[in-house]
């Protein structure tokens, strides 16, 4: 998990503490990710809405995948309230790796896994694989990859001017 968003309505927020079209968040709202630390900082908070962004230190690392399921339909039990699945919460996909990092049969394994587990939760899927060209070569060529793994400042601008705009029609 990159981030985790949270709030009651409006755009993404941009930074600690700050607010973007009525969306805040705070070191509680906005979940800098360790497995730990995110899922105890998801069981203080209510949020109204969540991005969830999971998988790539999955995949690099080696996650099986009923493990990674697990964990991915955790975190959505998580971001609702009293046990229950929130229902405004969108779940992305994995933006294109090297395939010397991470071969592209297990990255194409685990963005299904995470489009499987997002409709067994009737949630929306946010497919920033498809967003940056499905492969790293493609998403690099077309100046999106920083390194291997992350997008750039741009391919993180273009990623998140789409999330806004399928968050603001989802959440209004």
């Amino acid at each position: 998990l990159s981030r985790v968003f949270a709030s009651s309505k409006g755009g993404l927020a941009s930074g600690s503490g700050s607010s973007t079209n009525g969306w805040t968040h705070s070191s509680q709202g906005a979940i800098n990710y360790s497995p730990q630390n995110g899922m105890l900082k998801l069981a203080q908070v209510t949020p109204g809405a969540c991005l969830i962004n999971i998988g790539i230190n999955d995949a690099v690392n080696g996650t099986s995948d009923a493990a990674f399921r697990t964990a991915l339909g955790t975190m959505i039990e998580r971001c609702g309230t009293n046990g229950t699945a929130l229902t405004d919460a969108i779940v992305c996909t994995m933006n294109p790796l090297d395939t010397a990092s991470v071969a592209q049969a297990t990255q194409d394994a685990f963005n299904v896994a995470i489009k499987e587990v997002a409709a067994l939760n009737n949630l929306p899927v946010f497919d920033v694989n498809l967003l940056l060209g499905r492969d790293f070569i493609t998403a690099n060529a077309a100046g999106w990859m920083h390194d291997a793994l992350h997008p750039n400042e741009a391919g993180y601008a273009k990623i998140a001017t789409e999330q806004y705009n399928l968050f603001d029609f989802i959440v209004g």
